[in-house]
């Protein structure tokens, strides 16, 4: 039988970086763009003409970072041994 590929954790020594993760940021960076994307529409339509698209792209992005910060001050609070 073989065994898992992912069956034992390496840890890496200092100076080392683990290449896995930097697979996460260009995935991050592009959904958070779609996500924008998505946001920035009913945003301008909301706004009834007194928003331009680019002031409603710059709110749709706002949000999400605001989202994430406080989904990872919210992680932080709850795990702080892990940071």
């Amino acid at each position: 039988m073989k065994k898992p590929i992912f069956s034992k954790t390496k840890t890496f020594m200092k100076g080392e970086v683990n290449p896995l993760k930097f697979i996460y940021l260009p995935i991050l960076v592009f959904s958070g763009m779609i996500l924008s994307l998505l946001m920035a529409y009913p945003i301008y339509a909301a706004a009834e003409d007194s928003l331009t698209k680019t002031n409603s792209y710059a709110i749709g992005i706002l949000i999400c970072s605001t989202f994430a910060l406080s989904v990872y001050l919210f992680w932080v609070i709850l795990q702080p041994e892990k940071f």
